[in-house]
């Protein structure tokens, strides 16, 4: 992580890399194995779908969505992680990113990062396992970091108990890095992710705020 802030900012201090670092590093992974199937489950649609979409303000996700978006898409490989509790199932989808940085030369490969992109549990005991069985999973593929964006407040709570670290709005934190091919520091926060007429209420990530947007609802899942 210090030598990917070196890269998008090399105009700071080794220290200024290391202390921003430092706020966002995982103490250790999980140690027990998470079990979990890597398919969409089949009856999503019938135990799932209706009570997240009872819970949640934002694109339905059905199982015709979740197979359109994800498991279709015609260029990255995106990966399914299911961990069932009871009659529902949790669901968190993720990809794997190589981050490449901008050089006379070309671009050159410097690590790769997993991003979550759908984090959809069906409690805050099945949101650990979820998160867990996640972070296994990424290391096990060479991710180095995960990284997930989303403005759901139940689901921003879950991630945090299970070992997230919120970005916040103090000292270099607004800072992290989020584009990676190429690497820029241009910042983690989702621009231009939806217009809304003047005198709307702000969309926060309150711990009651219902609304279920992720970066995937504005990534375009391509290169700068």
């Amino acid at each position: 992580m210090v030598n990917l802030l070196a890269t998008a900012y090399p105009d700071w201090s080794r220290e200024r890399a290391e202390t921003l670092a430092a706020s966002f590093q995982l103490p250790s992974l999980p140690e027990r194995p998470v079990a979990f199937t890597d398919t969409l489950p089949a009856a999503w649609d019938q135990e799932n779908a209706p009570d997240l979409a009872a819970a949640t303000v934002g694109a339905e996700r059905n199982c015709r969505y979740l197979q359109w978006r994800y498991a279709d898409h015609p260029t990255f490989a995106y990966r399914f992680l299911a961990v069932p509790e009871g009659r529902r199932t949790g669901l968190a989808v993720w990809r794997l990113e190589t981050i490449r940085a901008a050089t006379p030369a070309g671009r050159e490969d410097l690590d790769r990062i997993a991003r979550l992109v759908e984090f959809l549990p069906s409690s805050a005991d099945n949101a650990r396992q979820l998160a867990h069985g996640f972070l296994q999973q990424a290391a096990a593929a060479g991710a180095f970091a995960a990284d997930s964006y989303c403005y759901h407040g139940q689901t921003r709570t879950w991630l945090e108990q299970a070992g997230f670290a919120a970005v916040g709005e103090h000292g270099d934190q607004r800072a992290v890095p989020s584009r990676f091919q190429p690497l820029d520091g241009k910042g983690g926060a989702i621009l231009s992710a939806i217009f809304v007429p003047d005198g709307t209420p702000a969309v926060t990530a309150a711990p009651d705020c219902p609304w279920y947007w992720t970066r995937s609802d504005s990534d375009q899942d391509r290169p700068n």
